[in-house]
């Protein structure tokens, strides 16, 4: 079995070390290619091309070049005003670009040199991968699925509906079919949207490496993998050897055939997963992280052919083995095709030209040729009424109980709204509270409400007699670098955490209505999801990082020192940080774990080998936020649509209760609340499932 200690060391010699090996016996990748650096172009991550443009974008700038002549791209101008990129598409006058937690930015760009942003688009988690087309634009969202949107307004996206799949890094559309690169689970996903309301997944393919770029070609879908091996079974033998590119027939895309597979260099290397294929005729153009770019032969399918290959140039480079300075090949993030040569993006070193006449020719993107069709209501969920309080499928994201039936929602782009609870399921609103972002998450504390808004930081507003709001103060973190997403108050409201969907957590003191920076605010890990406690139990808050858990004493931390973690044999234990949170019961955390609920003490936590398990009765599982009152403890699994509640009453027992849970529940739910014994569950796009009697 593979150690942590023997990954750390797999990760400098196949991170580092491959490529100078990989150098050494290149001959079945053809000839070395002389790739052309375009004088003053900028560290790119996105590209796109629309034939007579190209527009790259990374942290905030979209760079626009002429294409008057292929291969002599000329940089035009440059657009500020948003933040992020990761991938880009283009459809007519309109350009998109993902951007991770900061969701979805739209441009017109009729005026293809000049570029004007007109709207962000809060998408329903990191949006990463993108493809648009007649009137439908679809991004993916990783373990939450691809969301399709309604653009033919695109000053105001409308939510259409979701393809669930396990981890969508790219998506492509080719006319009523979709196609999902999925990433950690090294699969493609095949999907129908000829209803773009109901879409239907058709089947899955596996892949021998972790999925991302993806490209339509006729009947033929090109793969680009990276990461591991699937198919060796020896873990250290598999490490790194997941990079290529993968033929797979899809003439009947119900059952799609894998054609070939050509292997990539070795090499593995975690923080810059870029791998992206293009292809025109018989010739694919792939780049392959640090590995550079690729150019293959695909006449023949079943024996596609490397002519050539090309690394961007070194860059400095911590090796994590050593810890010290070492020369790496820039990554090469994306690529685009124009008329007689290949554009190449690097990271941190610009844009690149590869002449490649009779090879490469620009294609627009494949059409989309799914009509929209009227929108119905969702079906009728037995024990849950649908509150649709929002438009257009503005999501409603949290929400926190105020007092007796009273009830506050975050609902993204519109705003703060509260709500009297019903006993018949009905939610009636009281007040709505504009934001000039969104309201991500929201937290009471007295008669206060404390509201995560994006780039405009963490607010403060007092709760009015009628439940309307006045803001009373708002902090930002110095430089504004994260949106601010995910919010917990602790310790009576005297702390905060919150976080952006990213690896860094933020810590604050709260007193009198003023703020301080609380400990370190470093990356200590991956945050995708709500991983944090609910509350804390005497100062001691739960995290679910994405490489262990880490229990944090707030009373113990102090401005500017790192902060005190509770640390332990249980710290180094991953819990599936995509989805599981944690919760208070009885004096102790509790957390999720499949078929499991895993228990621990802080009071032993620096001591103890295992936590307690409370195993779950029958087939069911778990994983997700959970909520917890009294013995009744409520998991909302976002990626799935399960909502599943437990009786644990009984010592030793999670007893499932099958009329209180419901599976593959329409929108995205999320952390559920009880009221009055009763379940209260913000849907996403859908709006607020309240139990019924």
């Amino acid at each position: 079995m593979m150690t942590r200690n023997t990954a750390l060391c797999l990760l400098g010699l196949l991170g580092v070390s491959a490529l100078a090996a990989a150098d050494d016996s290149m001959a079945a990748y053809g000839e070395p290619l002389a790739l052309q650096h375009v004088a003053g172009s900028q560290p790119a991550t996105a590209m796109v091309s629309t034939g007579t443009h190209l527009y790259t974008a990374a942290s905030g700038k979209l760079h626009v070049y002429s294409l008057e002549k292929p291969l002599q791209p000329r940089l035009v101008n440059e657009v500020k005003g948003f933040r992020g990129g990761r991938q880009l598409a283009w459809s007519g006058d309109l350009l998109f670009l993902t951007a991770r937690d900061y969701g979805l930015w739209i441009f017109d760009i009729a005026d293809r040199e000049r570029p004007r942003l007109i709207r962000r688009y809060d998408t329903t988690e990191l949006a990463t991968g993108v493809h648009a087309g007649n009137g439908i634009c679809l991004v993916a969202h990783r373990v939450y699925g691809t969301q399709l949107l309604d653009i033919t307004d695109p000053n105001q996206p409308k939510h259409l509906s979701t393809i669930r799949t396990r981890e969508a890094q790219t998506v492509v559309a080719a006319g009523k079919l979709v196609f999902l690169g999925d990433w950690g689970s090294g699969e493609v996903t095949i999907a129908s949207i000829e209803n773009p309301r109901e879409p239907r997944i058709l089947t899955k393919i596996k892949l021998d490496g972790f999925g991302d770029g993806l490209d339509v070609n006729g009947n033929l879908c090109l793969a680009s993998t990276g990461h591991h091996s699937f198919k060796i079974k020896d873990r250290e033998q598999a490490y790194g050897r997941g990079h290529g590119l993968e033929i797979i027939d899809i003439t009947n895309p119900e059952k799609p055939v894998t054609r070939s597979v050509f292997k990539f260099p070795p090499f593995y290397l975690l923080g810059n997963d870029f791998w992206t294929v293009r292809s025109c005729g018989s010739y694919a153009f792939a780049v392959d992280t640090h590995n550079g770019f690729f150019m293959l032969d695909i006449s023949n399918p079943d024996q596609p052919r490397c002519l050539g290959y090309a690394r961007l140039p070194d860059m400095k480079h911590i090796d994590p083995a050593s810890g010290k300075p070492k020369p790496l090949a820039d990554c090469a993030t994306s690529v685009a095709l124009g008329d007689g040569c290949v554009y190449i993006t690097g990271a941190k070193t610009g844009l690149f030209v590869l002449p490649a006449p009779g090879k490469a020719t620009f294609r627009p993107p494949t059409p989309v040729t799914a009509a929209l069709t009227p929108p119905k209501p969702p079906a009728p969920i037995p024990g849950l009424r649908l509150n649709p309080i929002t438009q257009n499928g503005t999501q409603v994201r949290r929400a926190c109980l105020y007092q007796d039936d009273i009830a506050f929602f975050a609902c993204s782009h519109e705003g703060i709204k509260a709500g009297r609870l019903n006993l018949d399921g009905s939610l009636t609103i009281l007040s709505t509270t504009p934001v000039r972002d969104a309201a991500y998450d929201v937290a009471v504390n007295g008669n206060q409400l404390f509201v995560a808004e994006g780039a405009d930081g963490l607010a403060v507003y007092d709760i009015q007699p009628d439940a309307s709001l006045k803001l009373a103060t708002r902090y930002h973190q110095p430089g504004r670098r994260e949106y601010c997403q995910i919010l917990h108050l602790y310790d009576h409201g005297n702390r905060l955490a919150w976080h952006g969907r990213g690896g860094t957590l933020m810590l604050l003191q709260h007193q009198n209505g003023t703020f301080q920076p609380l400990g370190f605010t470093r990356r200590v890990g991956i945050l995708y999801n709500d991983n944090l406690s609910d509350t804390d139990l005497d100062g001691i808050i739960a995290c679910n990082f994405g490489h262990g858990s880490r229990f944090i004493n707030l009373r113990a931390a102090a401005p500017g020192q790192p902060l005190p973690l509770l640390d332990g044999p249980v710290s180094n234990v991953r819990n599936d940080h995509n989805n599981n949170g944690y919760a208070v019961y009885k004096g102790r955390f509790i957390i999720p774990a499949g078929n499991r609920f895993l228990v621990y003490d802080p009071k032993t936590l620096e001591t103890a080998e295992q936590p307690d398990v409370i195993p779950i009765e029958g087939s069911v599982f778990a994983k997700g936020q959970v909520t917890v009152h009294g013995d009744l403890l409520c998991v909302v699994q976002r990626s799935t649509g399960t909502i599943a509640t437990f009786d644990l009453s009984q010592p030793g027992k999670a007893i499932p209760l099958p009329k209180r849970s419901w599976t593959d529940v329409h929108g995205i739910p999320d952390r559920a609340l009880f009221w009055r014994g009763r379940l209260v569950i913000p849907a996403g796009p859908d709006g607020v499932y309240i139990e019924t009697p």
